[in-house]
């Protein structure tokens, strides 16, 4: 019996990757023309591009508009008989609603691979997830939500202190993120944003952490924590535009952090996870999701927000995982919907705890508008030196990195690039993550 087939719709292919080599009927459709799509089409892997296919005036910048494409809903017919899987890094829509009145939509069962976009909004609200926490007596900063024409300096910081976190009710990679040491912060935020609402927050040093987890209809699978990175804006090559922003991610021993309290903060960690991930569950959500959360100097434990999607480490912890653990998350996330990748049963919640090594490091647009970029060096592994960075290979798994070696990802040629969007991506598995840091600086500094 052949098995359903299942179209990843993405503008960047590298999103939809992780099961490509385990599962025959995976297509990828995506706008983004690099060198990888030519990587995979060699490999075997099935990819409709439409910047290949139709050339680079097309203009379709999101999941939904090239869903609806014809040459998508062609792509798409063409590899299915009766019903067919569809699945995106992000929905933002109702696929049922938007497709029902398409040549697909009329011809074809569609099965989402997703969850419900409405339930996904709700839990990736901040302003939400702060009555959520208190709700649920979940540890959360000490936090108030407030419209920005309501708040007065003063009595802010007689609450939370000196220094303080604003956060909008959505935002992405911390472009939503700002901090308050000053009244004229504020009046310079309400004249931005005028009277938007918004949650403040005490600013709390400390590490942040991330954890990746799928949640099924009796399950709660997450993996060990993972340190996030946030720039240091005072480098003369900055890798973001604003402070906050994520900048990458390390999967190393979280004992030279928190020493003797490592096995709390772990312990606490996951207890909190299986808590929000059967708050989700109750709302109707299933499949993959990130949290993070915030330790501070004395070990203490904050859940800060939840990503109820799949998060931007997942391709490469999807390769890591299955290296060390056989499977992936990734894997129980399609079956969470019914689709069996590989015959691994697991039945340990804890399975996907395992230690796992490596590190990434992304480089954004730091412009205050957008920039055109020509001329990027090709994707693959890199070998870097003290003098400089060479090319060595043609790849895009980091599978087969020596210390020496990283990957490099990046956007394609006359690729029209946002403020704080994604320039290019590093990923290794045994650099020191200052030298994985330097060498993504380096890179931004000479060839974008």
């Amino acid at each position: 019996m052949e098995r359903l087939p299942i179209f990843y719709v993405a503008t960047d292919p590298l999103r939809a990757l992780g099961i490509e080599d385990l599962y025959e009927n995976f297509h990828v459709i995506c706008v983004d023309y690099t060198d990888i799509v030519d990587m995979l089409i060699e490999k075997g892997v099935s990819v409709f591009c439409i910047e290949k296919e139709l050339g680079g005036d097309i203009i379709v910048r999101n999941s939904r508009k090239l869903l609806l494409h014809d040459a998508v809903q062609e792509f798409i017919l063409k590899r299915s008989v009766d019903e067919v899987g569809i699945i995106f890094f992000k929905p933002l829509f109702s696929l049922e609603k938007v497709i029902a009145e398409t040549p697909l939509g009329k011809s074809r069962t569609i099965r989402s691979l997703n969850a419900s976009p409405a339930v996904s909004s709700l839990l990736e609200n901040k302003l939400n997830f702060v009555r959520m926490c208190k709700e649920h007596q979940i540890p959360h900063p000490p936090s108030r939500v407030e419209h920005l024409n309501n708040l007065h300096f003063d009595s802010l910081s007689q609450e939370f202190g000196e220094r303080m976190v604003v956060q909008f009710e959505r935002g992405w990679f911390g472009n939503r993120t700002f901090f308050l040491e000053s009244e004229s912060d504020l009046f310079s935020l309400r004249d931005q944003y005028s009277n938007r609402k918004v949650k403040v927050s005490q600013f709390i040093p400390g590490t942040t952490l991330t954890i990746n987890a799928v949640v099924s209809e009796s399950e709660v699978y997450q993996t060990y924590p993972f340190i996030q990175i946030n720039d240091d804006m005072n480098e003369e090559v900055p890798l973001a535009r604003m402070e906050g922003s994520t900048v990458g991610n390390v999967w190393t021993d979280l004992v030279p952090y928190f020493s003797t309290k490592t096995k709390d903060v772990v312990f606490d960690i996951g207890r909190i996870t299986v808590k929000l991930a059967t708050i989700a569950r109750d709302l109707g959500y299933r499949g993959f999701f990130g949290l993070d959360f915030l330790v501070d100097e004395h070990a203490r434990v904050y859940a800060q927000e939840m990503n109820p999607r799949f998060t931007a480490s997942a391709q490469m912890i999807t390769q890591l995982e299955q290296e060390v653990c056989g499977s992936s998350l990734l894997n129980e996330h399609y079956k969470s919907f019914g689709i069996t990748i590989n015959d691994t049963m697991i039945d340990d919640p804890y399975f996907f705890t395992k230690q796992l090594k490596g590190m990434r490091v992304i480089s954004r647009n730091t412009e205050a508008s957008q920039v055109i970029i020509n001329h990027t060096p090709p994707n693959g592994v890199y070998v870097g030196g003290d003098q400089r960075i060479e090319f060595i290979s043609s790849q895009y798994t980091v599978g087969g990195l020596t210390k020496d070696e990283f990957l490099l990802l990046t956007i394609g040629d006359g690729r029209s690039v946002s403020s704080n969007e994604q320039l290019f991506e590093i990923q290794s598995l045994e650099m020191f993550p200052e030298d994985v840091i330097n060498h993504a600086r380096t890179i931004k500094k000479e060839q974008f």
